[in-house]
């Protein structure tokens, strides 16, 4: 990329594992004009790059501002509830940003999206066309967390769901042990080998084993119970 931050180093630490760490303090944005090696390393050319202010702005994109802001920090905060990683105190801070440029940023730091993303947001100078960037690519994230968690409650439903039949089944088969129903009959056992080594196709064979299932809830005497077993 030709426009990256230009910052400063506060501290230096070297980690157990062998390798630094630098805490940077970013001061402005910068576009490269062209590197150049001096000695072991590479320098560049840098060219400073000024942000546009509202003052900088035609009239009608000025008053626009204050309405996307609200949409953008509105949009943020339906991201952060749908986000487990955002704190609370982050949504707070940022409420208190009148700057859209700052605004920008801070809100930008705490998605989780692809560097490239980021980097056009970087590089935007105009404070509208920023906020617009920034609540087309929230509105995006948004829509994909939905999904999401859409998905996670109806896999969470089916397991419930399952664990509930499975849960109750076995109070069943408690219950039928408790009264002595809880053997299979030995004709039961003959007609479930005599399915299975039938080769019947699979969707018959389904209906009979659902069948079966219903023959062994029945009283053995009932006339239900004769037409099944038939």
């Amino acid at each position: 990329y030709d426009v990256g931050t230009l910052c400063q180093v506060i501290q230096m630490v070297r980690v157990p594992d062998g390798t630094t760490k630098a805490l940077v303090e970013g001061l402005s944005r910068g576009k490269v004009l062209e590197y150049f090696k001096d000695g072991p390393f590479f320098n560049a050319a840098v060219e400073p790059l000024e942000l546009l202010g509202e003052e900088d702005l035609p009239e009608e994109d000025a008053a626009s501002l204050e309405p996307l802001r609200r949409s953008v920090l509105a949009s943020f905060e339906r991201y952060a509830t749908l986000h487990p990683k955002i704190p609370g105190e982050v949504v707070m801070s940022v409420h208190s940003i009148e700057d859209p440029h700052q605004l920008a940023d801070i809100v930008a730091s705490h998605l989780l999206v692809r560097v490239q993303n980021k980097q056009k947001l970087l590089e935007i100078l105009d404070p509208l066309l920023r906020l617009e960037e920034l609540f087309k690519l929230l509105l995006g994230e948004i829509e994909i967390l939905e999904l999401e968690h859409d998905i996670h409650d109806r896999v969470r439903q089916e397991m419930e769901k399952n664990n509930r039949e499975y849960y109750l089944k076995e109070q069943l088969r408690i219950i039928q042990d408790e009264l002595g129903q809880g053997n299979i009959p030995p004709e039961i056992g003959e007609y479930r080998k005599k399915i299975e080594t039938s080769r019947m196709p699979k969707s018959v064979e389904e209906r009979a084993l659902k069948e079966l299932e219903r023959l062994m809830k029945m009283p053995s005497m009932s006339a239900e119970a004769t037409v099944t077993r038939t």
